[in-house]
């Protein structure tokens, strides 16, 4: 991950939220310590608020264990943090490119 992604808290906010999420399965720390009680969900397949993400996200790294992610690149406008990450699900895969 390049030197300069943690400029600034709100950037160091969301690297240290995928490090606990992604490398340290630390889901609901990640959650609790990161995001705010009304989480609001982007992704149509689950509701909003943290627990239908802990949720999931828990059964995710169950499967993959061993998953891993390489924040490549960071962008920050205003509130608003945009990452462009290779995310493995295990350390011999291929990988696939996120921007979350």
């Amino acid at each position: 991950m390049p030197a300069d992604n943690a400029t600034s808290p709100n950037k160091a906010l969301v690297l240290k939220f995928l490090d606990l999420v992604i490398r340290q399965s630390r889901i609901r720390e990640a959650f609790e310590s990161c995001m705010t009680d009304d989480y609001m969900q982007h992704s149509p397949l689950l509701s909003d608020g943290r627990e239908p993400a802990i949720a999931y996200l828990e059964g995710i790294a169950k499967m993959s264990p061993s998953m891993d992610i390489d924040t490549v690149h960071i962008v920050e406008e205003g509130d608003k943090v945009v990452t462009f990450s290779l995310l493995k699900a295990d350390p011999d895969a291929l990988g696939s490119v996120v921007v979350d």
